[in-house]
């Protein structure tokens, strides 16, 4: 198994966040005051960015700048998990409350 940076683990971390949130490289990249080609940059590795920039970009993402630094192994496994908690963020507790029946509801039915 290729063993990846820190820089690359983080840059694929962005990315998986900006893509649960909805957002574009540019809609991030206006929402934390920095340039698209930078947030391209660092989405794939590219470029490092300083411990100012992950603030900027956790706060535009609506995550604790820890986040960026929580990594899985499995991509497509996080973006799913990923863009169910972003939506979830924008429930109000009835609409949470309502998902949590409905999901419970899923689960005991019979294949």
């Amino acid at each position: 198994m290729r063993t990846q940076s820190l820089v690359y683990k983080l840059g694929v971390k962005i990315r998986i966040l900006r893509k649960a949130a909805g957002l574009t490289q540019e809609q991030l990249a206006e929402a934390a005051d920095m340039s698209v080609n930078f947030i391209g940059y660092v989405e794939r590795g590219q470029r490092a960015p300083s411990i100012q920039t992950v603030e900027r970009i956790a706060q535009a993402l609506n995550v604790a700048p820890k986040a960026l630094f929580e990594f899985s192994e499995d991509e497509a496994s996080e973006l799913l998990y990923e863009t169910l908690l972003a939506t979830a963020r924008k429930c109000t507790p009835d609409d949470l409350r309502a998902l949590i029946q409905v999901a419970k509801q899923l689960g005991n039915r019979s294949p």
